[in-house]
C-alpha cells in the first residue's frame, strides 16, 4: 500500500529555499546591510550638524557681506556661499564615504583596493556633487529673487516633469513591436505567451535582448506592451522561473508602477521645496540666527540644507514604503497569472545579494526598498499551499546553474 505524501509545509519550504543560500553569503549580506544603514544615518547627521554649525556661527552672512562690499552681487554671493557650505560638507563626507567603501569591499569579500583608490573615488564623486549643487542652488536662489512667492512651485513643477521624463517616458516609449529577434518556438515561448494571455498584456510577440543578464522586461503603455527576455535568462533559467520573473514585471506594467514612482518622486521634490520656502525663516528664528534679508539670502542656505536633510530622510522612507508595496503587489500578480510559486522563489533567490533576509520591522521600514527575501519566499509558499499547487521542480539541483531545457527545472524547494 503506497504511503501518502506528507502535506505541504510552506514554512519548511521557505526555510529550504533560505538554506540554499550559503551561510557566508547570508552573513556577508547582513553585515553589509548594517554597515550601509549606519553609513546612511551617520552621513545624514554629519551634514545636518555641519549646516547647524555654519548657521550658528553666521559664516555665510559674513561671506555675503564681503562679496557684496562694493554693491549687490547676488549671483556671486549665492555661488560663493553655496560653494563654501557644500565644500565644508564634502570635507566631512569624503572620509566617511572612503571608510564606507573600504569596509564594504572587505565585508563582501571582494578584492580590496589601496585606500588611496577609495579616497580618489570619494573625492571625485563629492567634488562633482559640490559643483552641480552649487549651480542648482544658484539657479533656485535666482528664481526666488525673481518670484519670491512662487519659486518653489515653478522649480518643483520643473523637477517633477524631469522626473517623469527620466523614469516613465522612456518606459512608455518602449511600446509594441521592437527591432529585436523574436523568441523562437519552444517551451519558453509557449510558457511566456500563456502568461501574456493570462495577464491581458496584449503583446503578440516575445523579443530577445542580446544581453548576458538573467533578466527581462515588460514596458510600454496599456494595449501596447513590449515583452523582452535577455539571452542570459534563456541560457540559465528554466521556464517556471522565466514565467514568474516576467509575471512580476508584468504586474508593475499592469498597475502603472513606473508612472506612479515618477509622480511620487516629483511630489516629494515639490514638497521639499515648499518645506524650504515655508520653514527656512522660522528655523533661523528658532535657532536665534540672524534673520535672512530676503527669500534668497545666501546666509539662509544652511537652514535650507538642514530642512533638506530632514525632508530627504522622510521622503526616502516614504519612497521605500511605496516600492515595497508595489513589489508585494507585483509578486501577487505573478503568482496569480504565471502560477509558478517555485519559479518565483528561484528568481528571488537568484536576485538576492548584499542584504539581510529577514530584518526587524523598524529596520525594514526605514532602510528596505524591497520586501525582505524571507517574506517574499513565505508569500510564494503560502500561495502554493493555498492553491494546492503541485511543484514541477525536482529536488536535488541548483536552479542558478540549470540550463534552459524548458522541462520545469530542478530545485530543493518543492
Amino acid at each position: 500500500m503506497p504511503v501518502p505524501a506528507a502535506p505541504f509545509d510552506p514554512a519548511a519550504a521557505t526555510e529550504r529555499y533560505l538554506d540554499s543560500l550559503s551561510p557566508t553569503l547570508r552573513a556577508a549580506g547582513a553585515a553589509f546591510a548594517e554597515q550601509s544603514h549606519w553609513a546612511e544615518v551617520i552621513g545624514g547627521v554629519a551634514v545636518f550638524a555641519v549646516a547647524l554649525v555654519v548657521l550658528k556661527l553666521g559664516l555665510l552672512g559674513r561671506l555675503r557681506e564681503r562679496v557684496e562690499a562694493e554693491g549687490p552681487r547676488p549671483w556671486a554671493a549665492t555661488a560663493a556661499c553655496a560653494f563654501v557650505l557644500l565644500t565644508t560638507v564634502a570635507a566631512i563626507r569624503i572620509p566617511l564615504d572612503t571608510a564606507a567603501a573600504f569596509l564594504a569591499d572587505r565585508t563582501l569579500l571582494r578584492p580590496p583596493s589601496p585606500i588611496l583608490a577609495y579616497l580618489a573615488r570619494a573625492v571625485s564623486a563629492d567634488s562633482g556633487q559640490v559643483v552641480a549643487l552649487t549651480v542648482g542652488v544658484s539657479l533656485l536662489a535666482a528664481l526666488a529673487r525673481w518670484t519670491p512667492r512662487a519659486w518653489w512651485a515653478i522649480a518643483g513643477g520643473a523637477v517633477a516633469a524631469g522626473m517623469l521624463a527620466m523614469t516613465w517616458v522612456p518606459y512608455a516609449l518602449a511600446s509594441g513591436p521592437a527591432p529585436l529577434k523574436p523568441l523562437p518556438p519552444g517551451p519558453a515561448r509557449d510558457g511566456l505567451m500563456s502568461l501574456v494571455a493570462s495577464a491581458g498584456l496584449g503583446a503578440h510577440e516575445i523579443y530577445v535582448v542580446p544581453s548576458p543578464a538573467v533578466d527581462g522586461d515588460v514596458t510600454g503603455v496599456p494595449g501596447l506592451a513590449r515583452v523582452t527576455v535577455d539571452q542570459g535568462m534563456l541560457d540559465h533559467a528554466h521556464v517556471p522561473e522565466m514565467k514568474a520573473a516576467i509575471g512580476h514585471l508584468a504586474g508593475h506594467f499592469a498597475h502603472g508602477d513606473e508612472l506612479g514612482l515618477g509622480l511620487l518622486l516629483g511630489a516629494l521634490w515639490l514638497g521639499g521645496l515648499l518645506a524650504i520656502h515655508l520653514g527656512a525663516r522660522p528655523l533661523m528664528r528658532l535657532l536665534r540666527a540672524p534673520a535672512p534679508v530676503g527669500p534668497a539670502d545666501p546666509a539662509a542656505l544652511p537652514a535650507w540644507l538642514m530642512i533638506a536633510v530632514v525632508w530627504v530622510a522622510a521622503g526616502t522612507v516614504a519612497e521605500r514604503a511605496y516600492i515595497r508595496w508595489i513589489n508585494v503587489r507585483a509578486d501577487q500578480f505573478s503568482l496569480d497569472h504565471a502560477r509558478e510559486p517555485d519559479g518565483l522563489a528561484v528568481s528571488l533567490i537568484r536576485g538576492f545579494h548584499d542584504d539581510k533576509v529577514d530584518p526587524g520591522p523598524l529596520e525594514e521600514a526605514l532602510f528596505f526598498d524591497h520586501p525582505p527575501l524571507a517574506q517574499r519566499l513565505a508569500h510564494a509558499m503560502a500561495w502554493k499551499a493555498a492553491h494546492a499547487y503541485p511543484s514541477p521542480w525536482r529536488q536535488g539541483r541548483s536552479a542558478a546553474k540549470a540550463p534552459n531545457r524548458g522541462d520545469g527545472g530542478a530545485f530543493a524547494g518543492s
